[in-house]
């Protein structure tokens, strides 16, 4: 099994940037087979349509990435139509916080019973401040949320009771600053959030994985960088 990536530095986050683009796509996904977990119009399909392909509830929009000649396919985020272990990597950027409770459980669930050991998940949501002005948006689930999801004794009652969740582990958790369409603005943005801890409140960037490395942080030594 190849080694899990080591978290990002700052100053290689901005020679990705600057080169590259997204560093975190670069940095995670640049050499694998991605699923694309509520894939919208394709905007992450794009960047690699050989190697990326999607699933999305709406027939409209996977008629969309069809048609500009995208890999991707219906289906539901919470029942999945894959193999267990079938999956290399998964992208779910801004879908978690439009699931309820229940079902964004399911919905992790999902991914852990899918995703080959040692693969690697791409969870990006909104926090508080970001979620409550749109109707589509139920709820914010920060990382603290999920650790408590994988980890806790008490969210037995919530995890489905086919549960996969436990073999998740959460890898790195990077947090981002206020979007702005400007893009100096943007990096601005998120520049600030990564030296003043209590700025983190736009947005986050969690990784997780399948497989436990002993030598990668703990979920408790984790936990210390949400708070």
């Amino acid at each position: 099994m190849n080694p899990l990536p080591q978290k990002i530095r700052f100053l290689s986050m901005i020679y990705i940037w600057i080169s590259h683009g997204d560093p975190f796509i670069y940095h995670y996904f640049n050499t694998s087979k991605v699923l694309d977990v509520g894939c919208g119009t394709g905007s992450f399909i794009k960047r690699n349509p050989r190697n990326y392909y999607g699933i999305d509830i709406s027939n409209s929009l996977v008629n969309i990435c069809v048609q500009q000649g995208l890999n991707a396919i219906v289906g539901s985020a919470t029942d999945l139509p894959f193999k267990d272990e079938n999956i290399e990597a998964i992208n779910c950027n801004n879908l978690i916080e439009h699931l309820s409770p229940d079902s964004a459980a399911i919905m992790l669930n999902e991914f852990a019973r899918v995703l080959k050991k040692g693969g690697i998940v791409m969870l990006r949501s909104p926090l508080g401040e970001n979620v409550w002005d749109t109707f589509s948006h139920i709820r914010p689930y920060p990382p603290t949320a999920i650790k408590k999801l994988i980890t806790s004794e008490t969210e037995d009652f919530v995890r489905p009771d086919n549960n996969h969740l436990k073999q998740l582990h959460i890898l790195h958790i990077y947090f981002q600053g206020k979007y702005f369409k400007n893009r100096i603005l943007f990096f601005l943005s998120n520049t600030w959030t990564h030296f003043i801890p209590w700025s983190r409140k736009s947005a986050y960037v969690l990784i997780l994985t399948k497989s436990f490395n002993p030598n990668i942080q703990s979920n408790q030594e984790l936990l210390q960088e949400v708070k």
